[in-house]
This record gives C-alpha cells, structure tokens and sequence, in this order.
C-alpha cells in the first residue's frame, strides 16, 4: 500500500479507509468519517475521495461524495460496507434509497 499524503483541512478528519485499485494502476478510494465523535451533536458524514498516485504516494485527486446520517451508528454501518457494495447499492444510496436513514448531498 502506498504512503497517503493528506491537504491539511482533511489531517483532522477520521480515516476509515484506503482502498487501492486492484485493475487500474495509480487509483485509490479514500473514505474519511467527519463529526465522528459520538459526543458531537453533529450529523456524521461520510466523505469518499478519488485518489492518484503522484511520485509514488498517493494524494487526493477529487470529493466523489458525501452522504450526511442521522445518527453514529447507521454511519458506521454504511461505511464499513461501502468498500463491499455493488455499483447498483451504491447508486441507491447516492439516490437516497437505501439505507433510509442517508442524507445524500
């Protein structure tokens, strides 16, 4: 796995995960939880970021969503099974179908 290089406004952000291509050389998935602190009246969102590799580590390209919870443990949930969704889950919950509990920016 290659080395991560963060912008500074995403270093206090939670990592919850890094996923490499396994197909397409260079490319990687970022998957950060902000307001992540249970204590935090906040609403949790996950962030999911385009990755490219630049000299050999691996930099944030783009924001290819974000999906915004109700509660803490429904955005636990949906991001440790993001990595594991078929194209068609993932278009659902971009469209606000399932989970039902997802606020899709």
């Amino acid at each position: 796995m290659k080395e991560l290089k963060l912008p500074n406004q995403l270093e206090k952000i939670v990592l919850i995960s890094l996923v490499e291509s396994p197909s397409v050389e260079g490319l990687g998935i970022l998957i950060l939880g902000e307001n992540f602190d249970e204590e935090d009246n906040n609403a949790p969102v996950i962030r999911v970021y385009q990755l490219m590799t630049i000299e050999e580590m691996f930099e944030v390209d783009k924001e290819l969503h974000a999906f915004t919870f109700f509660d803490f443990p429904s955005a636990i949930l949906f991001a440790a099974n993001l990595p594991n969704m078929s194209a068609l889950e993932l278009l659902l919950a971009i469209n606000s179908f399932e989970p039902a509990d997802v606020i899709v920016h």
